[in-house]
């Protein structure tokens, strides 16, 4: 998943401005049962950024030149760190959907896919995009010699992918139906690309490829694509961040167990060495 946080980090990003905008209409009851569910999300993109650039800073000599392969220690134990990172981001995101549900039905299915089991329709985090789009996964030799990563990286294209056009399609789909029909527009309704539309964003849009210990030329390049990307995604979470500051008191977050393990009102993320190649707009935390 650390390959995609650009990605991520625009999704994010898309999903608090739409939400900027449907805030004054949550009740106080919806901000009791919302606090958590911002938390836990704010929380795993913080983890997956640490994560991120714990592998930045333990690849930062290759990058600079100053050693002339990727040694096997050096990422030894964290692929096992990308994984439990990306399955907490995917359990928030799931938290989240199922909040954004209520409130605004299109934003949430633009990551959420449509299952049905039993006659009941379930919505689940796409797990055609994220459990096989998005892959980052290094192959071990022997339990102390590596042999390559292989991962998948999304095309320019889908990283400028313009979701508020994606999000207008799916509120036109949904409102031609209520009005060709009388009714309303039932989740098992598959005519949104058998109902996993983020997976059909990203089809055929992103490159599957492997690195291998000595090609330094290629990880210096997916390595510093990384870095970009990941001052897309710590800005969403900022982003986040002051949503959650503006929108929420702390007697709403008082009603989670959450905020006893948050740092969104202690602080934010530790330093680390990331590298800044554009000098950004200043965020406020």
């Amino acid at each position: 998943m650390i390959t995609w946080t650009g990605f991520l980090g625009n999704l994010i990003a898309f999903i608090t401005n739409q939400l900027e905008n449907t805030s004054a209409t949550m009740t106080a009851e919806d901000k009791k049962h919302a606090g958590s569910t911002f938390l836990q999300l704010h929380e795993a993109i913080l983890q997956l950024e640490v994560t991120s650039d714990e592998i930045m800073a333990k690849t930062e000599a290759l990058i600079k030149g100053e050693k002339t392969r990727l040694y096997s220690h050096w990422l030894k134990g964290m692929y096992e760190k990308v994984d439990t990172s990306s399955r907490n981001f995917i359990d928030a995101l799931d938290s989240l959907g199922t909040f954004l549900y209520r409130h605004d039905p299109a934003l949430a299915l633009l990551f959420m896919k449509i299952h049905n089991a039993h006659s009941r329709t379930l919505l689940k985090p796409s797990d055609s995009f994220f459990e096989e789009c998005m892959r980052f996964k290094i192959e071990w030799k022997t339990s102390r010699s590596m042999r390559s990563i292989s991962y998948t990286t999304p095309k320019k294209s889908l990283e400028q992918l313009d979701f508020k056009k994606q999000y207008e399609w799916v509120c036109y789909s949904r409102e031609y139906y209520r009005k060709s029909t009388n009714k309303e527009w039932p989740l098992q309704f598959n005519s949104l690309s058998a109902g996993d539309i983020l997976a059909t964003l990203v089809k055929d849009e992103y490159i599957e490829d492997t690195i291998e210990p000595r090609d330094t030329r290629k990880i210096i390049t997916v390595f510093k694509s990384l870095n970009n990307s990941l001052q897309q995604f710590e800005k969403s979470r900022r982003q986040l961040c002051r949503f959650v500051k503006n929108n929420f008191t702390i007697e709403d977050l008082l009603n989670t167990d959450a905020l006893r393990h948050s740092r969104l009102f202690g602080g934010t993320a530790s330093k680390t060495s990331r590298k800044k190649t554009a000098a950004p707009a200043p965020i406020a935390n």
